[in-house]
């Protein structure tokens, strides 16, 4: 079975969510180590586990993603419209 177009959108919503907590990477960092910092200590564990595998899978698929995503096949050009100069 393959990925459903779900998961596409969770990740399209973990980076709306993640931009929404500060205009930079420090104050996302800064916002989101406090919220987790004061989160229970079992869920903070819970949460450590599951981002390390959410970490260490989408690192595996960061190669994949990169070759797919910037070179079209040659069935995607055929059927894009000749651009006009």
């Amino acid at each position: 079975m393959g990925a459903t177009t779900d998961f596409w959108l969770l990740v399209h919503n973990l980076a709306e969510a993640m931009r929404q907590e500060g205009r930079s990477r420090q104050a996302r960092l800064d916002a989101l180590s406090e919220s987790f910092e004061a989160m229970p200590q079992v869920t903070r564990r819970e949460l450590s586990e599951e981002f390390r595998f959410l970490l260490a899978e989408l690192n595996a698929l960061g190669p994949v993603m990169s070759s797919k995503g910037t070179t079209p096949t040659s069935e995607e050009s055929s059927a894009r419209p000749a651009k006009k100069r």
